[in-house]
């Protein structure tokens, strides 16, 4: 693993935390892939995206939620959401209803059928973090925490309701 950059240049800083946050992607998304290579991947649910597969653990800890507040955690349009829903309910791992509160909403979440094996990936995905928690400590664990709870902080204070981030690149 590479060494943090100096504090004075930003666009190493930059380029490290982009690093290692798909580092820990790609760590979530091996837990699933080996997951597949154990059971089979002509399982009915078939192969996941990486965003399907966030999408699913958004759902799974929260129970249940509007699509809009699944937007919302995704931080993509609400048709962007309604779509890789489709996709999820397609593939039965998702359950869409509209809300008895007001019709108009639609509340998603996981299917009947598919809950045991998502119950098992989150355990597999928690049990990884709860390693690297372990291996770090849990005064280094809780910085991390606090770090990412101000990143969260900004980042949603940037995207809009459409989808986008407010003021980040332009072209």
């Amino acid at each position: 693993m590479s060494e943090v950059p100096s504090a004075h240049n930003s666009q190493q800083l930059a380029r490290y935390i982009l690093t290692s946050g798909r580092r820990i992607r790609e760590r979530l998304f091996r837990i699933y892939s080996d997951y597949l290579d154990v059971h089979g991947k002509n399982t009915s649910y078939g192969e996941l995206s990486l965003p399907q597969f966030t999408a699913l653990m958004i759902v799974q800890e929260h129970g249940s939620l509007h699509m809009n507040e699944l937007a919302e955690c995704l931080m993509v349009s609400a048709p962007s959401a309604s779509a890789m829903v489709d996709r999820l309910v397609e593939k039965k791992l998702l359950a869409r209803e509209q809300s008895t509160a007001d019709r108009r909403q639609v509340i998603v979440s996981i299917s009947r059928d598919a809950a045991p094996v998502v119950a098992e990936l989150e355990a597999l995905v928690l049990q990884s973090f709860a390693g690297l928690v372990a291996e770090i400590g849990t005064a280094t664990a809780k910085e991390w925490c606090r770090i990412l709870k101000r990143v969260e902080a900004v980042l949603q204070s940037q995207y809009n309701s459409d989808g986008g981030f407010q003021g980040i690149v332009t072209f």
